[in-house]
């Protein structure tokens, strides 16, 4: 994300390319998260950034003050790291919800309860979901092998060297295997899913279950 001169977004970032979408596409919804460290703030206009963010609809998410590697700190150094990030977003947004923190480099706490939940210098943090680094397409929430605690992030750039294994990978697998995709029914009140998937369904969404 980044602004130009005259304040407007850039149209070569991707929130500008998002926003780009959204224009020739009506009905399609721009939308993301930006996980936030301190050092966006350096050169003195990340809060500016953050406020912009939040104003075009997009969320903030908690990936620690420092890009902190947590398997190497105790259990009250997590938490601050933890709660100093949530901070920082929420000094610069007051109105911000903060739901979701992304691991620095996928490492988890010794003890991987405080990534989704854990207290520091009187503030609290209850979060509804943990990102991990690279890895499959995480299975939709409402499925049983959905886990709060460890939800995939896909890279989006090439890696092991050319080869594209990272976002460019999955979108092609996907296309090929539209079979694995899951796509809502547009109705909030129903999981709607080929019976052949019963029982498939997360237990806490059981009584909006739609099979066909």
């Amino acid at each position: 994300f980044a602004l130009l001169p005259n304040g407007k977004v850039d149209p070569r970032s991707a929130v500008g390319m998002l926003l780009a979408f959204a224009r020739r596409h009506p009905g399609f919804t721009p939308t993301g998260t930006f996980y936030v460290i301190s050092s966006m703030f350096e050169r003195g206009d990340g809060p500016h950034l953050l406020d912009e963010l939040a104003t075009l609809g997009f969320e903030l998410g908690d990936h620690t003050f420092d890009h902190a590697n947590l398997g190497s700190l105790d259990a009250a150094g997590v938490q601050r790291e933890i709660v100093r990030g949530a901070r920082m977003i929420t000094d610069a947004v007051p109105e911000a919800k903060v739901w979701t923190l992304a691991l620095p480099y996928g490492i988890y706490p010794r003890d991987r309860r405080l990534a989704l939940r854990g207290r520091w210098d009187g503030q609290a943090y209850d979060y509804h979901g943990v990102f991990t680094v690279a890895g499959v397409p995480s299975p939709s929430p409402f499925s049983i092998k959905f886990d709060p605690l460890s939800i995939p992030r896909i890279e989006s750039h090439p890696w092991r060297g050319d080869e594209d294994l990272g976002s460019g990978y999955w979108l092609r697998y996907l296309k090929q295997h539209p079979e694995e995709r899951y796509v809502s029914d547009g109705d909030p009140r129903t999981v709607s899913f080929p019976r052949i998937f019963a029982g498939a369904v997360g237990h806490r969404y059981e009584k909006r279950e739609n099979p066909y």
